[in-house]
């Protein structure tokens, strides 16, 4: 695509000052501009997660990596 900031804000009708303090992470895009991004490229920007209950283990006097990380499969 290789746009610069300028041309990347017009494309998505947003002012240029607002992408780059985005970019800076100087302020956190309202759901407006996420969606004027998503669309124009085609992407996710938001996902949606389910809230899991936290397993309790018991403690042990020595805890194990095991004992504090849950394996994604």
């Amino acid at each position: 695509m290789n746009l610069n900031r300028e041309e990347f804000a017009k494309r998505i009708k947003e002012k240029e000052s607002v992408i780059r303090r985005v970019e800076r992470e100087e302020m956190t895009p309202d759901d407006a501009i996420i969606q004027k991004i998503e669309k124009f490229l085609g992407i996710k920007l938001r996902k949606i997660y389910e809230e899991k209950p936290v397993r309790k283990k018991e403690i042990k006097e020595k805890l194990t990596l095991g004992d504090v990380v849950e394996v994604k499969t």
